[in-house]
C-alpha cells in the first residue's frame, strides 16, 4: 500500500465514524422524546423521561432486563 492508500483508508473509516455517531445520536435523541410505552403504550411518567434514555415505562423495562438477562 502506498501513502494514498492510507490517506483513503483513514477518510473512509472517518466517514463512517462519522454516520455511525450521526445515527446514534439520532436514535438517542427519538428515545427521549418517548412520552409513551413502545410496549404497552402506556404514559411514561415526566420524571422517568427526564432521568432514563429508555422508549419503556418502568414495567416494559424491568420485563424486557429480565428475558436478556436468561
Amino acid at each position: 500500500m502506498n501513502e494514498r492508500d492510507f490517506e483513503r483508508a483513514a477518510e473512509l473509516t472517518e466517514r463512517e465514524r462519522q454516520h455511525a455517531l450521526a445515527t446514534h445520536q439520532q436514535r438517542q435523541a427519538q428515545r427521549r422524546r418517548a412520552t409513551v410505552c413502545e410496549d404497552c403504550g402506556d404514559p411514561i411518567p415526566l420524571a422517568r423521561q427526564q432521568a432514563v434514555v429508555s422508549p419503556y415505562c418502568v414495567e416494559c423495562q424491568g420485563y424486557n432486563d429480565r428475558l436478556n438477562h436468561r
